[in-house]
């Protein structure tokens, strides 16, 4: 059962602010480039913009995998941080779970409400590794062939325990290795204790 609910001030990022984190290089890039274009009548234009285009496709394809998670990492290491202060120590986290092995709990963090839960491990009843992912198709209008890629994909743990009114917690994680680890990491956290 629940062993003690834990109040949290730190809020999750509003949409706005994670917009502005994440795509604040983008626009600026693009704010300054519309500035000089109008600043010099449009004489700007031809080396401005290619100048906009290129940057946009790099920072899409390269930059923004790599800033997507940045809001979400701070605001649990800013939880943890908040934990700590108010007394629970914990040797691995995640996003939206902190584990402590030497106290044997795991405190889950509910974005919904910016709560946290405190459950023993005894507590933990199942979990499962899932994901969903998103894959582009193209054909060759020449040859009639078409492949598949992978665009994006969600990774996240469901974990069942032991509460009626809170049955079910959802840890989610960057990428699938994360995902296949912290699958791993409560498996052993059960078997052995």
């Amino acid at each position: 059962m629940l062993t003690k609910k834990i109040t949290l001030q730190t809020l999750p990022p509003k949409f706005s602010t994670y917009v502005w984190s994440v795509f604040k290089p983008l626009i600026l890039v693009w704010s300054v480039s519309w500035l000089l274009i109008l600043v010099t009548l449009g004489l700007a234009t031809i080396i401005v913009l290619p100048i906009m285009v290129i940057y946009s496709i790099y920072y899409f394809f390269v930059q923004l995998p790599k800033k997507a998670h940045i809001p979400t990492e701070k605001y649990y290491q800013t939880v943890g941080d908040e934990l700590k202060n108010q007394g629970y120590q914990y040797d691995y986290l995640t996003w939206g779970a902190y584990i402590n092995l030497s106290e044997q709990y795991i405190i889950f963090i509910d974005r919904k409400d910016a709560q946290g839960y405190l459950f023993g491990f005894q507590d933990i009843r199942s979990w499962r590794q899932l994901s969903k992912e998103q894959f582009q198709n193209e054909i060759n209008l020449n040859t009639g062939h078409s492949s598949s890629y992978k665009i994006a994909g969600r990774y996240y743990i469901e974990i069942t325990v032991n509460d009626i009114e809170h049955p079910l917690f959802v840890i989610d994680l960057p990428n699938e290795q994360a995902a296949t680890e912290w699958q791993a990491r409560l498996t052993n956290i059960i078997n052995q204790y």
